[in-house]
């Protein structure tokens, strides 16, 4: 029997401004990627940098966790690095 990976089929996720979301079990391989060309995303100005950083923070370093404060309100639209359809 294949493999089955484990993932929320269509995860929304509603916080107020100012909210942290805490993204857990990250790897070299895993983390969430900004999808910035989603017609979906609301936030033009959305400094995303941080989230460019991430692969090599995870390669430099031996993090597991990664917490991102939305100070802006807005729609944002990510996807797994392993698949972004996810």
């Amino acid at each position: 029997m294949p493999a089955r990976e484990t993932y929320i089929a269509n995860p929304v996720i509603c916080t107020t401004v100012g909210s942290a979301l805490l993204f857990e079990n990250l790897s070299n391989t895993t983390y969430p990627v900004y999808l910035k060309d989603s017609l979906l995303n609301t936030n033009e100005n959305f400094d995303y940098g941080e989230f460019n950083r991430l692969p090599t923070t995870l390669k430099n370093n031996t993090i597991q966790n990664f917490v991102f404060t939305f100070n802006d309100a807005g729609v944002y639209v990510f996807g797994d690095s392993r698949n972004l359809d996810k």
